[in-house]
Order: C-alpha cells, then sequence, then structure tokens
C-alpha cells in the first residue's frame, strides 16, 4: 500500500499529464507568408502552447526553437499566459511599422534555406532581437519596444510574465507571425526556458519505467504496469465446522518487484450444516485496482450418526418382561447432540408368544441416518399352575365319587386360563370301579398343565337283610313258614 503523502502528489501529476507532455514532445509549427497586421491577436499567428509548472521547474525564463525564415524583417514574437501578453519582438529593422506589407524591415534570412533551422532563443536579460538576427541565430533577450502595444502594460519580461499568474500550472501560448509576402518558414523544437532543467520520464510510480529522476511525466515513457497475477482460486472438502482453519494466502510480487501484502481475511459465516464457507483476501495493484483470492471449505458430512448403546436382541418369558427405551442417545461426527427417535412396535394377544420390536431413528442435519432394530421374542416356557391338584382316593360306592371341587389355573405371564374338567363314565357295578377326574388348563404359549385324580370304588360292606328270623321248631311241616 502507498503512503497517502505519495498518493496525494500522485494524483496532483496526473491533473498536468496531458498539459506537461507537450513539453517532452517540443512542438513545431509553420510560419507561412501571410500579411498580418503586428497586433498580438493569435489567430493572425501561428502558435503553440506549452503547459509548465514552476513549482517544479521555477519560473520560465525564456523560450527556445529552431527557426528557418526568409526575410526577418516580416517576424513578430510573444506569449501569452493567464490572460496577459508579452511582447518578444516585432519585426527587426522595422521598429513601429505595425501594419501589414512595407516597408519591410531587414531582410536576411534566419537559417540557411528550408531544412537547414538554426537555434533561436529568447530570454530574459539578452540583446534585444529587434537590433537584427543573424542568420545563424542565436540567443537574444525581450525588446524593450512595444510601438505596437503587443504587450500588457507592465509585463515586460518573463519574469512579470510568471509572476502575473496565480500559483500552479501555467499554459504558455507561444506565437509567431508573418507581416508580409514572398516570404515562409518554420519553428520547430518551440520550448521553454526554465531554472530546472526538465527531465521527461514516466512519473507513475506504477510502472515498470517510472523514473524517480523525472520531473515531467512522459505517459508515453508508461509502457508496464505493475499488475499482479494471482494463482487458481483454492478448495478443499471437510467434514465439520470445527475442521476449519485459516488458510496461508499466497505470497504475490507485482511485475514491477514489490510485494503485495493482502488485507484480510474475511470470513462469510458459517452455515447451520453443510454448505461453503469462503475465506476471502484482497489485493491492491499499485494502480489502485483490487483483486480477490479466496480459500472455499465446502462442509460435507459423510458420517452417520452414532448411537450412545445398541441394545442386542434378546428372549423373554413374558410381554411385561419386554424392555423399552434404556435412555438411548446419539452425537454426530461434529459433536453435534442429535435427538433419538424410539418406537416399539404393538404387542400381539397372546402374552407368553410373541415378537416385538425396539426401534431407534436418529438424522443429522444432513441427512445421513442411523437406525437400530432390537428384535425381542417373547417365549413363555414355564407351564400353568392349577389352584389345587386332588389326591386320589378310594370310596365305597359310586355315589361317593367327588366331582370338580373348583379347581383354577394361574399362567406366570398373567394370561386368564380356563381350566378343563372332565371325568369318566361310571361302570355297572357301583361297589366296584374306577372313576377318573382330569383338569386341563392350557396357555396361549401351548403350554399345558394336567392333572388326573384316581377315584376307585370299592365296596368292603356285605349286604344287610332287612330282617334275620330266628330257628324255631313248628308241629308240623305246614307250619314251617316261607
Amino acid at each position: 500500500m502507498r503512503n497517502l503523502s505519495f498518493l496525494l502528489a500522485f494524483l496532483t501529476v496526473l491533473l498536468y499529464n496531458t498539459s506537461l507532455n507537450s513539453q517532452c514532445s517540443p512542438a513545431s509549427v509553420d510560419i507561412p507568408d501571410a500579411e498580418n497586421p503586428v497586433d498580438g491577436n493569435t489567430a493572425n499567428a501561428n502558435c503553440v502552447s506549452l503547459t509548465y509548472d514552476p513549482s517544479v521547474l521555477g519560473c520560465a525564463t525564456g523560450i527556445s526553437m529552431d527557426v528557418e525564415h526568409s526575410w526577418q524583417g516580416d517576424l513578430s514574437v510573444f506569449v501569452n499566459a493567464c490572460g496577459n501578453t508579452l511582447n518578444v519582438m516585432q519585426r527587426p529593422g522595422d521598429i513601429g511599422n505595425c501594419a501589414p506589407g512595407s516597408p519591410f524591415g531587414f531582410g536576411t534570412d534566419i537559417g540557411f534555406g528550408p531544412g537547414n533551422e538554426v537555434p533561436l532563443s529568447f530570454e530574459d536579460g539578452g540583446a534585444d532581437p529587434e537590433a537584427g538576427i543573424p542568420p545563424a541565430g542565436g540567443s537574444f533577450g525581450v525588446t524593450a519596444d512595444d510601438a505596437c502595444g503587443i504587450g500588457t502594460p507592465g509585463i515586460t519580461s518573463f519574469a512579470d510574465l510568471c509572476a502575473a499568474c496565480p500559483p500552479g500550472p501555467i499554459e504558455m501560448v507561444i506565437c509567431i507571425a508573418d507581416h508580409a509576402f514572398l516570404d515562409d518558414g518554420v519553428a520547430g523544437n518551440v520550448n521553454l526556458i526554465t531554472p530546472t532543467v526538465e527531465v521527461c520520464g514516466c512519473m507513475d510510480e506504477c510502472f515498470l519505467e517510472y523514473d524517480p529522476l523525472a520531473n515531467i511525466n512522459d505517459p508515453s515513457q508508461c509502457l508496464v504496469p505493475c499488475t499482479i497475477t494471482l494463482p487458481a482460486n483454492q478448495s478443499e472438502t471437510i467434514e465439520c465446522a470445527t475442521d476449519l482453519f485459516t488458510p496461508v494466502p499466497p505470497s504475490v510480487t507485482d511485475f514491477c518487484g514489490t510485494d503485495i501484502i493482502p488485507t484480510g481475511p474475511t470470513i462469510d459465516p458459517s452455515p447451520t450444516c453443510e454448505g461453503d464457507v469462503v475465506y476471502e483476501w484482497i489485493y491492491e495493484e499499485c494502480s489502485g485496482n483490487q483483486l480477490t483470492w479466496t480459500y472455499t471449505f465446502t462442509i460435507d458430512y459423510t458420517m452417520a450418526p452414532v448411537l450412545s448403546e445398541m441394545p442386542m436382541d434378546i428372549t423373554v418369558e413374558c410381554a411385561s418382561d419386554v424392555p423399552g427405551d434404556p435412555g438411548v442417545t446419539a452425537m454426530d461426527n461434529c459433536g453435534e447432540t442429535l435427538t433419538v427417535m424410539y418406537s416399539q412396535s404393538a404387542l400381539g394377544m397372546c402374552p407368553g408368544d410373541d415378537e416385538v420390536t425396539n426401534t431407534w431413528t436418529v438424522t443429522d442435519c444432513a441427512g445421513n441416518t442411523t437406525t437400530h432394530i432390537q428384535t425381542i421374542t417373547i417365549e413363555d416356557t414355564m407351564a400353568p399352575v392349577l389352584s389345587e391338584m386332588p389326591m386320589d382316593i378310594t370310596v365305597e360306592c359310586a355315589a361317593d365319587v367327588p366331582g370338580d371341587p373348583g379347581v383354577t389355573a394361574m399362567d406366570n405371564c398373567g394370561e386368564t386360563l380356563t381350566v378343563m374338567y372332565f371325568q369318566s363314565a361310571l361302570g355297572m357295578c357301583p361297589g366296584d370301579d374306577e372313576v377318573t377326574n382330569t383338569w386341563t388348563v392350557t396357555d396361549c404359549a401351548g403350554n399345558t398343565t394336567t392333572h388326573v385324580q384316581t377315584i376307585t370304588i370299592e365296596d368292603t360292606m356285605a349286604p344287610v337283610l332287612s330282617e334275620m328270623p330266628m330257628d324255631i321248631t313248628v308241629e308240623c311241616a305246614s307250619d314251617v313258614p316261607g
């Protein structure tokens, strides 16, 4: 980065580039044959404009040129600046003749014919050019004569002309007029004479050709700008925002060999889930043109979340033994705590014979899902229990055979069971038989309990006669009772 003082100075030079450049390419002007009065009118003269800055070169003390012209008595020279006119010379040898044409003044040529110009200058303090200029030219001063009233009163020297201008660059309009006919010529390399010798060059530090010794900027010499070329932007893919780091921007040198230190980075906010995070650096060329270099991180979740536990498949006796959610949690690989969705399948009709699943599902913000299913097999292996189991007995008669005393049953899984009761048929002899009482109960899982009570009918008592007549003695056979 350039400091502020340089920047201001640079901008100041830019304001004057176009005019100052005219000094780096000195102007030429034809002096065609013309009959014009000596009146200081630029419309009746052949003029060039040169702009300079006295704060850089000092006040101009004169002008110089290469001249070829036949019959010098036809010429006059004057300079305009800041609204004032300095009369430099009017018709050598014909002082006071302000009209065009004759008398013609000195007839001596300046230079030696077309293409053979000679150096001619006018500078404060030199000899009066109206006294005559030799063919070989030379250095002269500013005339003290102003019979034609060309000059501004009080402006009798280049110093006066400069002093009458406000601070800043001055445009000097240098004019040569021809006041007769049958002559012509040219003034080439018209330039200013200043205390400080002008050094034309590239004064723009933003070009390879920058010349620190130059005091007149010549943009035509500024050819190669101090531009920079940035390497390609970079990118990479990461899993998590926690994997972000500050990249190192590339080292960059402009075409003129200056290391360019970037500003930055500016960082895009991290996305709530997947997405891009861009680190941006700004590189500024000497000209102020800015270039951007970026490093892009793409956050891409590729790993599914991890459950804190994954319960194994188990077998239990009863539906009441089926476990629920033990409090399974989950985190993604980036450390984010996630919500686990838990569900349990519905129980069937039989609490001792079924299959139930516990399902845990968790999904991260990128849609990566982990699912775990635990299968619980309900397998009742215990038979039902009867409330009582009557013992085998022996009774005298069939009438003494007991029935169902109201035997019930209980299931280990809490199922309400129905006890099936059955008694075998009695035989023909009510005092000699065998009868069975059978109780059977089966749970929904198919576990069965059966109890059989055997009742033996064993009549141990002889029959009893209703009467037992006593032995008697009778008289006759006919007296024997029946």
